[in-house]
């Protein structure tokens, strides 16, 4: 089976400069008290090299930096509760593993020729990795495909189980110490799925989705694990929803009507996005995107009640999103923040247009251009807002150097 590329780098360039880690008690007025890690790297088409650092949460410049091996990062994954991060170069099954800036771990989980295609923390102490080995030359198809669980503390490999090597990985998350994997045709149909979870003792199990056939825009499905309950949701354009019982692998099937519907003249792609909110909530948004143009257009954001599979659509512009505690954060034109009943709560920036979105531990960055690298000439610099997500009260606004870049951790990942 073809692994697909383009997907792989898609959901790698969406949170490649907008991640952020903080370790230690953060608080959303005291910015002094946050410890924030990150990647620091030059602004230019193939960066090098590249460094972990300590950034002052006031200015984003690096504290202390350690610099990385190799030229790459592949992915760069913080635990939790922020005690760790776990590092890959591309196309590498070297996992090193760090506490703050001192190297603690350096863990092989395959054979040369392989490489990390997904990490995860399931638990504060425990990391899973998705190792696969592909075709030669050309890397086209996936020959084999396993999942390995390693002891932070320990460096020990604890299970290497391998598993169904067809179909592509497009989402993943963890609950309750297990980690659930979406997996879709490469074809980008849609019309072949499963959802792969990977129990604490390596134990791998499969259940296939079943969405229909006959469309004809490529969809890309959105993955939401709940991480208080074992359950699942897998949401595809049109109001198609999928729960998953992570225990059992049994599946609901419902359909929401205020998602947005893709037709065969709205775009080439559809890709959706989904996240949990609060104990019976989901909250989901997409785009449209046009390969013969190179747009994309928002498919809106919708807030579905999983009680009753009732919904409503609380913003149609919004490109991106988040959420901390009662409130969803939106970005697109300017930052909109809204309750759970759809109504708002405050907006920034007026219609400047929002290049990446994310909050932590309590406060929000922000970024307005200075993402893409720079072949020729001094790139322009990247400005960030630092706010509070839940007031709109602004902590502060950021200009980085012209010539670097700073990419900020979280669980998600580089």
């Amino acid at each position: 089976m073809w692994e697909d590329r383009r997907t792989a780098l898609r959901f790698r360039i969406g949170v490649a400069t907008s991640a952020v880690l903080l370790l230690g008690t953060a608080h959303a007025a005291s910015a002094p008290s946050v410890r924030l890690y990150g990647l620091v790297y030059p602004a230019h088409v193939n960066p090098w090299p590249v460094s972990l650092a300590r950034l002052d949460p006031s200015t984003l410049a690096p504290v202390a930096r350690l610099r990385l091996p190799g030229r790459f990062v592949g992915f760069a994954v913080p635990s939790a509760d922020g005690r760790r991060v776990a590092v890959v170069a591309p196309h590498d099954v070297v996992v090193r593993l760090y506490e703050g800036l001192t190297l603690r771990r350096v863990v092989r989980v395959g054979l040369p020729g392989a490489e990390v295609r997904s990490l995860g923390w399931p638990a504060p102490d425990r990391l899973v990795a998705i190792v696969q080995r592909m075709s030669r030359p050309y890397a086209r198809y996936v020959r084999a495909r396993y999942a390995v669980g390693v002891d932070a503390t320990s460096g020990r490999v604890l299970f290497r189980t391998p598993f169904e090597q067809r179909l592509s990985l497009t989402g993943e998350g963890s609950s309750q110490g297990q980690v659930a994997l979406l997996y879709q045709s490469s074809s980008l149909l849609a019309r072949r799925a499963r959802i792969d979870v990977v129990a604490p003792d390596g134990t791998v199990r499969s259940v296939p989705l079943h969405f229909g056939r006959g469309r004809s825009v490529h969809l890309v499905a959105g993955l939401a694990v709940d991480p208080v309950s074992p359950r699942a949701y897998v949401v595809l354009s049109g109001g198609r929803v999928a729960v998953v019982d992570l225990r059992s692998l049994r599946i609901a099937y419902h359909t929401i009507a205020a998602l947005p519907a893709a037709t065969a003249s709205a775009a080439d792609f559809v890709t959706l996005r989904a996240e949990t909110f609060d104990s019976h909530s989901l909250v989901v948004s997409g785009l449209f995107l046009l390969r013969s143009s190179a747009s994309e257009r928002p498919a809106g954001l919708a807030v579905v009640d999983t009680r009753t599979w009732r919904s409503r659509v609380i913003d149609r512009r919004a490109t991106r999103f988040a959420v901390a505690g009662d409130t969803i954060v939106t970005a697109g034109r300017g930052i909109t923040g809204y309750r759970a009943d759809g109504s708002h709560r405050y907006h920034l920036l007026g219609a400047a247009r929002i290049s990446m979105l994310q909050i932590v531990q309590g406060r929000a960055h922000a970024w307005l251009g200075g993402m893409r690298p720079f072949v020729l000439g001094t790139p322009p610099p990247a400005r960030v807002l630092i706010f509070s997500p839940r007031s709109g009260l602004v902590f502060g606004r950021v200009t980085l150097a012209q010539r670097t870049r700073v990419a900020l951790l979280e669980p998600d990942g580089y």
